[in-house]
């Protein structure tokens, strides 16, 4: 069993991070022919398509966890609920690999990591109300589409057995199929040219979420 925490009220590095003066989206699940156009389905709606300046899309919300890998090199940012990992991938299943470093489920990815084992691994959610521009220091490493039934996705150890407690993201809404993109960097030394740069090494992810689809029941 995974245990993982909520972000609301996380003291460590799972602490969620607002970034408007807004509650969490929510979203109108009217079929999407009748939201086609129409900017529909957030408390803050995105512009319409029309001459003017492109509108740049804005960071909701945003929480920090990270993981120590116990066994090999993989760890999973999955879909979780009440808990426990239920999506895929799922702890111990074995994806084909789209990229050297990440493959992809339904409802997570599976990255390994070329850090040093026993490092410390720090993983960013975003939540975004439309597609967020690429950063030029970071390497992206997936995009595509994640469905996360639940709501909810957080780390999973892929081979170890859980005994660590994980940060559990909520996106506020259930039922939905998310683009969603990982970037990864990582930061060496650059400031002691008498020492090797990999005597400081630090892995960094970002998850990030943006525009979901509602299914129709």
């Amino acid at each position: 069993m995974v245990h993982l925490l909520t972000v609301t009220g996380l003291p460590r590095a799972g602490t969620i991070v607002p970034h408007r003066e807004v509650s969490r989206p929510t979203f109108d699940a009217r079929p999407l022919g009748s939201l086609a156009g129409s900017g529909a389905g957030w408390n803050n709606p995105l512009p319409s398509f029309q001459k003017g300046p492109i509108a740049v899309a804005a960071l909701l919300v945003s929480a920090l966890d990270s993981i120590v890998i116990h066994l090999g090199y993989e760890f999973l940012i999955t879909e979780v609920t009440d808990g426990v990992s239920t999506g895929s991938p799922a702890p111990g299943e074995m994806l084909h690999r789209q990229q050297p470093m990440i493959s992809v489920g339904q409802n997570g990815v599976n990255i390994t990591s070329d850090s040093p084992q026993g490092s410390v691994i720090h993983v960013r959610y975003e939540l975004w109300d439309g597609a967020p521009e690429g950063l030029a220091t970071w390497t992206q490493m997936w995009e595509g589409e994640l469905c996360l039934g639940s709501g909810t996705i957080g780390l999973v150890q892929h081979f170890a057995e859980e005994w660590d407690e994980y940060l559990q993201f909520d996106t506020g809404v259930k039922d939905a199929s998310w683009s969603a993109r990982v970037q990864t960097r990582k930061l060496t030394n650059t400031e002691e040219s008498d020492f090797p740069a990999d005597v400081v090494c630090v892995k960094l992810y970002r998850m990030q979420l943006w525009s979901p689809t509602v299914k129709t029941r």
